[in-house]
This record gives C-alpha cells, sequence and structure tokens, in this order.
C-alpha cells in the first residue's frame, strides 16, 4: 500500500509494467526456461482509496518478460488530502485458485480536475 498526497481536486492515473516469469534469469519470452515451472495466474488489481481503478491479466504460461499494465484512471476527481493506492492479487480470495507471485512497477501521477459542484434537479 502507497500514499499519494493531493493538493487540489485532481484524477488520480496509474501506469506501469508486470513482470510474467522469469525474464532475469535469462529465460526466453513465449519459450520453456531450464526445469523452471511455467507461471500463470500473476495477475492483479489497483484500489484507489477502495475504488478498484484497474487489472492486469497474466498473458500466458510461458511469458518471461516485463509487459506493459495500464494506464488506469480514476472514474472521477478525488479531494485534496491523503489517498491510498493498493495492489491485491487477483486471486487472494479465492481458494480455489492457486496464486503465483506478481512483481510489477507502478507509477503513480495526479492530473489536476476541477471540483465537483452538486447539480440540482427539478422534481415534477
Amino acid at each position: 500500500m502507497a500514499t499519494i498526497h493531493l493538493d487540489q481536486w485532481a484524477t488520480i492515473l496509474i501506469d506501469g509494467y508486470a513482470k510474467e516469469g522469469h525474464p532475469e534469469w535469462g529465460c526466453a519470452d513465449n519459450a520453456p526456461c531450464n526445469n523452471v515451472e511455467e507461471q500463470d495466474k500473476e495477475e492483479f488489481k489497483v484500489f484507489v482509496d477502495q475504488e478498484e481503478i484497474g487489472h492486469y491479466i497474466d498473458q500466458g504460461p510461458l511469458r518471461n518478460a516485463w509487459l506493459p499494465s495500464g494506464l488506469w484512471q480514476t472514474r472521477g476527481a478525488y479531494a485534496p488530502g491523503d489517498h491510498q493506492i493498493t495492489v491485491q492479487h487477483f486471486y487472494v480470495e479465492s481458494p480455489d485458485m492457486k496464486a503465483q507471485s506478481v512483481d510489477y512497477k507502478l507509477s503513480v501521477c495526479a492530473e489536476p480536475a476541477a471540483e465537483p459542484t452538486a447539480t440540482e434537479t427539478s422534481h415534477p
């Protein structure tokens, strides 16, 4: 979990990369790798203040690469103050699925937005 502090109203954008398999061991992408267990279910969700704004889905058991993830954006503007960014494994709440390890590198940005205003509705 990480915290982002906003000085003004803003939408939050998150972009980055997810690591699938073991490219750091020299494993070739889309190929078996020297008795290394194939990995799938390297998937995660991204939340801002408990609002899911995006998720990354595994690209296949033979992938061995850093792959683009995102660009995710909040649906609306967030008020000035602290906000929690959380990344959760896709299968953390599923006892039937065996979760695989997930590595990711994400960048968080804030884009200034206008403060939302109340809209009057007429009643017949």
